[in-house]
């Protein structure tokens, strides 16, 4: 069942992206027949974006989601990362979807660097065995103009 949550102006929301987690605040809040609207002010800069203004909305299973910017910005078309997605009224469960993000990240970075180092490997290896071959050859060589 939904708990309906509500949100009041001054109350304060995190947003974990890939590089922190924004803390943000509730400035404003719009009401329509059909929902609300809430635009809610970074604490910090974003970027070179400065102190951004995002309009959120609450969805029936009671997720605060980004809606759109509330104005336009400069840089705006760089700041998806910093703006999209949910936000959440308990920091701890920001800093939860923080370190998934992060685990996703480190992850997919030792899995590039594993096949770089295993690419390499094999370019090392094949360098080793035309060696061994030249060596063998030079041998041969070597020995059949000694026997001459």
């Amino acid at each position: 069942m939904k708990k309906e949550l509500k949100l009041s102006i001054g109350d304060l929301l995190w947003h974990p992206c890939s590089v922190d987690i924004i803390p943000h605040k509730i400035i404003s809040k719009t009401e329509y027949v059909d929902r609300v609207i809430y635009t809610s002010k970074a604490l910090g800069n974003v970027g070179a974006s400065g102190r951004v203004e995002v309009e959120l909305s609450i969805d029936i299973y009671d997720t605060i989601r980004f809606i759109g910017l509330a104005a336009n910005y400069e840089y705006g078309s760089g700041l998806q990362d910093f703006v999209e997605g949910i936000y959440y009224t308990v920091h701890n469960k920001a800093r939860k979807e923080y370190y998934e993000i992060q685990k996703t990240l480190i992850w997919s970075n030792m899995d590039t660097k594993k096949r770089i180092y295993e690419e390499a490997k094999q370019s090392y290896d094949r360098c080793c065995a035309i060696l061994d071959e030249v060596n063998e050859s030079l041998e041969l060589t070597s020995n059949k103009l000694n026997k001459d």
